[in-house]
């Protein structure tokens, strides 16, 4: 009798004998997967860009000097790298992101001090940009592997 690695337990609802490298490799050429992890990845940047325009009006290198700037982008950055290999934590922010995002993006543009046409456009334009790539992650999501199987159980 051979035995199993931690490794190659079969994942629930994989295939019998599938080991975990399998099982991602599975899941990353998942279209639907792919797509839900893009639209989520988009729609936080999206939330994140309209806070960004609310809290620094000043130009791009002296916004890029603010440490807040950083503190919010350095764990957006992060999460969407473990998005790419579809981690357990970085899946439950996924789904969280669907609902999180729009609100986010809404709460920026009801911040908006200034409420002229020309320097209220962008933030509504992320706003619409943040509601519809939640709304088609959402979507592509209940219908991906990702969603029956669950995150990639791969250690590394």
């Amino acid at each position: 009798m051979r035995r199993r690695s931690a490794a190659q337990h079969a994942p629930k609802g994989g295939r019998p004998g599938d080991t975990a490298l399998d099982y991602w490799q599975r899941l990353r050429k998942d279209r639907l997967s792919n797509a839900a992890a893009i639209a989520a990845v988009l729609a936080m940047a999206a939330a994140l860009l309209s806070w960004l325009n609310v809290l620094f009006t000043g130009p791009l290198p002296q916004t890029r000097g603010n440490p807040l700037y950083w503190a919010l982008m350095i764990p957006c950055a992060w999460w969407a790298s473990d998005l790419t290999r579809f981690r357990p934590g970085a899946v439950i922010v996924m789904r969280l992101m669907f609902i999180l995002a729009p609100l986010l993006a809404s709460a920026a543009l009801l911040q908006m001090n200034n409420t002229r046409p020309d320097e209220i456009v962008a933030p509504a334009v992320l706003f619409a940009l943040a509601c519809t790539t939640a709304a088609a992650g959402a979507l592509c999501y209940r219908r991906s592997l990702l969603r029956r199987e669950g995150p990639s159980r791969l250690k590394r």
